[in-house]
């Protein structure tokens, strides 16, 4: 049985890193899917390197920092954890072996019965303990659906 989860507001946690750098996180995503994304902001336009699960949304967090200027959202590799909220952003940018997995990015299964054998594998080499039900502490929105992640 799926847990009823409360609405996590915001979705992402900022910390500033300094000389104009953010790091974003999901603070209600379990800590071993977790991912950082990072706001740089320039002068004329500013850059996120990696966008996430693609579980809540991205956009907003960064509109915060962004200040109007235009972004630029950088994929350092093709997994979902760092393309995920990538379709937010209208200039998005990876290496050429990455554009298909950014495009279509292989979807986060977000419930324990529902994760891929490499997945568990991944969890058991670096000694992670799995979810018992569900990747997360919160939901994004009182509409989100955990089982279509």
């Amino acid at each position: 049985m799926i847990p009823e989860l409360p609405v996590g507001h915001p979705w992402f946690a900022a910390r500033d890193a300094g000389d104009g750098i953010t790091r974003l996180i999901e603070p209600y995503v379990d800590p071993f899917l977790e991912s950082n994304v990072w706001h740089v902001a320039g002068t004329e336009r500013d850059l996120v390197v990696d966008t996430a699960n693609g579980i809540g949304p991205l956009l907003p967090a960064v509109d915060a920092l962004s200040d109007g200027r235009p972004v630029i959202a950088i994929a350092t590799h093709g997994h979902f954890d760092h393309v995920g909220g990538s379709h937010e952003f209208a200039d998005r940018r990876c290496h050429p072996a990455d554009a298909q997995k950014m495009s279509d990015p292989t979807g986060l299964r977000l419930l324990r019965d529902s994760f891929p054998d490499w997945l568990v594998e991944d969890y058991a080499w670096y000694g992670s303990p799995l979810p018992d039900v569900v990747a997360l502490s919160a939901v994004p929105d009182a509409d989100f659906d955990v089982a279509a992640g």
